[in-house]
């Protein structure tokens, strides 16, 4: 029977051995997972080569696209420059002709003036010799007549001469509200007389215009007078006053007879007038030739029996 101190050796070196064993196999185990970190680490190497040049195709892509953006907005804005400078040169070639042409119609107006007022002279003189050789009461009938024609004929002699001049662009900035209670005022009394009511509105804060106060005054003085000239019977114009970021609207509606359709095309044109014998229709020829110096929007619209409405948009 083995002692017990050989026992125990023998059980050291049992121990002993598996410990080996354990450290072989840990070893191993070691091994094997280096060669899986070193496989993983080329792997990774790979995988950041391939993505460090993937990058790089990103950035040389990105300053392509950026280059080919830059070179689409340079195209861009010279496509613009190209279209802008085609339109300025398209404008100033109509203005030309329209200048042309405006120069020849006021070298017309003007000459047709002069000897419209030399001849309202020779009937007038003539009217005088009459008016002292003539002494009938069919005469003095006559010679009343003549008066009145060649007073008419004055009057229209004063209303082209204001056509034998260009009319101009002028400097200076109006509040259209402002301006519309002077015009107003001044038409009170024949308001008054003609049971005539005007109605105005107008948002808070109203701006300014760019266009000289005389030159808006006419148009708002044309507006109103042609609205009571379309209520013999009196009536209602209701103004209104509006604007946004770039124009100011201005509305002026009456409750007068209306323009019938077949009408509303000749209502711009020089002689045309709905008020027979006192009219020379120069009114709203004269309005459109100012807004139209002033690039501004101008508008009717107009109901037999209802009423007519004119829209004018001013730059503010």
């Amino acid at each position: 029977m083995k002692s017990l101190t050989d026992y125990w050796r023998a059980k050291f070196v049992e121990l002993q051995h598996l410990f080996n064993d354990d450290k072989k196999k840990s070893n191993l185990e070691k091994k094997e997972l280096k060669d899986k970190i070193f496989e993983h680490t080329a792997t990774i190497k790979e995988l950041q080569a391939k993505i460090e040049e993937l990058e790089k195709n990103i950035s040389e892509t990105n300053k392509k696209i950026e280059i080919k953006e830059e070179e689409k907005k340079s195209l861009i804005i010279q496509t613009v420059n190209e279209i802008e400078s085609v339109r300025q040169e398209s404008i100033e070639n109509v203005s030309i002709v329209e200048n042309k042409k405006n120069n020849e119609e006021i070298i017309l107006i003007s000459e047709f003036v002069r000897f419209l007022r030399k001849d309202i002279g020779n009937v007038e003189g003539l009217t005088r010799v009459l008016s002292e050789i003539c002494k009938g009461k069919k005469a003095k009938i006559i010679l009343n007549t003549i008066i009145e024609h060649t007073e008419w004929m004055s009057k229209l002699a004063d209303e082209l001469s204001w056509f034998s001049e260009p009319v101009k662009k002028e400097d200076g900035t109006i509040n259209p509200d402002v301006l519309f209670d002077e015009v107003i005022s001044e038409f009170e009394e024949i308001l008054f007389e003609r049971n005539i009511k005007i109605s105005k509105s107008a948002v808070e804060g109203i701006p300014e215009v760019a266009i000289s106060k005389d030159h808006l005054k006419i148009i708002f003085t044309e507006v109103i007078r042609n609205s009571f000239d379309a209520m013999p019977k009196g009536g209602l114009i209701n103004i209104k006053i509006n604007f946004s970021d770039k124009n100011i609207l201005v509305e002026v509606s009456d409750t007068g007879r209306g323009i019938p359709v077949h009408l509303m095309p000749k209502v711009a044109r020089p002689f045309f007038s709905t008020k027979k014998k006192n009219g020379f229709g120069f009114g709203l020829t004269r309005t459109r030739r100012i807004l139209d110096v002033y690039n501004c929007q101008f508008d009717i619209s107009s109901e037999e029996d209802i009423g007519t409405t004119v829209k004018i948009s001013l730059p503010r």
